[in-house]
């Protein structure tokens, strides 16, 4: 994966696309995708270890909370996902 860095601003980036494919990769063969969803919230319960995620299945329309150890917000530049966490944070 190639990472493009902006001097002035001292970050590094990579394509969306790219850090998909990565992610996907290193996943162990447990791990279940969930494709087809809307992302709804998501909350932290107070034990942490753990995010709690609600989502609308896009088949049915039914509303239901999935329960993860890791939300990863790769859902776009315009992350539905990032503005609810980081709300300040513009692009």
């Amino acid at each position: 994966m190639t990472l493009a860095r902006d001097e002035s601003l001292n970050f590094r980036a990579a394509h969306w696309a790219d850090l998909h494919g990565v992610l996907y990769d290193a996943l162990p063969k447990q791990v279940v995708l969930l494709w087809g969803h809307l992302f709804i919230s998501f909350h932290v319960p107070n034990e942490k270890g753990s995010v709690i995620i609600n989502t609308k299945v896009l088949q049915t329309g039914e509303i239901i909370e999935i329960v993860g150890d890791l939300l990863v917000a790769a859902d776009d530049c315009l992350s539905s996902i990032r503005q609810k966490y980081l709300p300040e944070f513009k692009l």
